[in-house]
């Protein structure tokens, strides 16, 4: 049978900033509760699901009573359908999994409503959905802890990059008042400069649609996506530009060693930072911190780990760094020899927390694989919930 003869889908334009911080009904967005209105959209319970961006594909069940933002589609199944049932035969479909991700993804019910599904009897259904509501939760139970891990390992290793580049890591160290409030008590012989000092600022260039996806050329061409993964180094990229692109559109060359790093949008605050081994162009999301002085490259990556960009927020819609402010920022900086110690340190301790973080990281793709097998397996009837 197909998908749209056990359900119904509609979206509406109700936006973010109709929406009110107080009110008797409840709003949902993408992430979950966004609001209130005084009026409800659907008076049943219902499955939404993320039809445009990020998340694309997922469901989720809402109560009666509710409304969502425009960027989700209500699902509103029919008296075919247990809506518990309904939920796992749309998460089997795997929506998310085959939309383009080149450009913004969207998902459409006129074209998955025509999905041909496995229907079986409402008895069945209820039956099937309270055995995948059990083995879900347990699957999810773990996965919530893994992560919840994961966040504390990772909240442990700033606190030790934190620790090493404000207080350093020999012992009986003679300290002294570093006159700054996030800094505190620094070794007496550490010197606190403004970031001006140490490092200039290059800022990115827009790329043009017609070069993207191009593998090779003289240059790797970085966004904020080659930035945002695991590891200190980037060299390579997603994107690469030839000698005649950077010269007809003036890019901006950013030397080797510079620390590229998010200027605009949620990327700011996850800390992702990396030193550029080759020479690069960046795109208008990212800047790069050029290094002024002959100081030990490591030991400045991790100092930049310490620097919250959210501090330098220009308050605009749209989350930025202001420039001005991060370049009159003052940090601590250690002798020559002191900051190979430290890098060399937290080289080490680091190294140990990501790799526990990437096993855990591990964990959680396997049990979400595990969740999708067991889901796709139980609804397509090639094993029967038990009785």
């Amino acid at each position: 049978m197909r998908l749209k003869y056990l359900c119904s889908s509609f979206s509406n334009s109700l936006a973010q900033s109709a929406v009110k911080s107080e009110g008797q009904y409840k709003v949902y967005g993408a992430s979950g509760l966004v609001g209130y209105l005084d009026k409800y959209e659907v008076a049943v319970p219902y499955l939404s699901i993320v039809k445009d961006g990020a998340g694309v594909g997922r469901v989720r069940k809402y109560e009666s009573y509710t409304s969502l933002l425009s960027t989700l589609a209500y699902i509103v199944p029919n008296e075919l359908a247990n809506i518990d049932w309904l939920k796992y035969i749309i998460q089997s479909l795997d929506l998310g999994g085959d939309v383009d991700k080149t450009t913004i993804p969207h998902v459409y019910f006129s074209e998955y409503g025509n999905r041909e599904i496995r229907y079986v009897s409402l008895d069945e259904q209820q039956r099937i959905a309270a055995f995948l509501d059990d083995k879900c939760a347990r699957i999810d139970s773990i996965v919530e802890k893994t992560r919840a891990s994961i966040v504390e390992y990772k909240k442990l290793k700033q606190a030790i990059i934190t620790r090493a580049v404000t207080k350093g890591i020999r012992a009986a160290h003679p300290m002294k008042d570093s006159g700054i409030e996030w800094l505190g008590d620094i070794p007496a012989d550490w010197e606190v400069i403004k970031l001006k000092y140490i490092f200039s600022i290059i800022g990115g260039n827009g790329f043009p649609d017609i070069l993207q996806g191009n593998t090779s050329g003289d240059y790797p061409f970085c966004k904020v996506s080659d930035i945002n993964g695991e590891g200190d180094y980037v060299e390579t990229a997603s994107n690469w530009v030839s000698q005649s692109v950077v010269d007809n559109n003036r890019f901006n060359i950013v030397p080797k060693g510079s620390i590229i790093m998010a200027k605009i949008g949620a990327a700011l605050t996850k800390n992702h930072r990396k030193i550029n081994l080759v020479n690069c162009c960046i795109d208008n999301n990212t800047q790069a911190l050029v290094p002024k002085r002959k100081d030990f490259l490591r030991y400045l990556l991790y100092l930049s780990k310490c620097i919250n960009m959210s501090w330098f927020d220009n308050n605009s819609t749209v989350p930025s760094v202001n420039n001005t402010k991060l370049l009159n920022f003052k940090v601590s900086i250690p002798p020559l020899d002191e900051q190979k110690e430290i890098a060399a340190y937290l080289d080490g301790k680091t190294a140990a927390i990501d790799s526990l973080i990437k096993k855990k990281g591990g964990l959680v793709t396997e049990l979400e694989s595990l969740k999708k097998s067991l889901i796709f397996e139980y609804v397509t009837g090639k094993k029967e919930a038990p009785t």
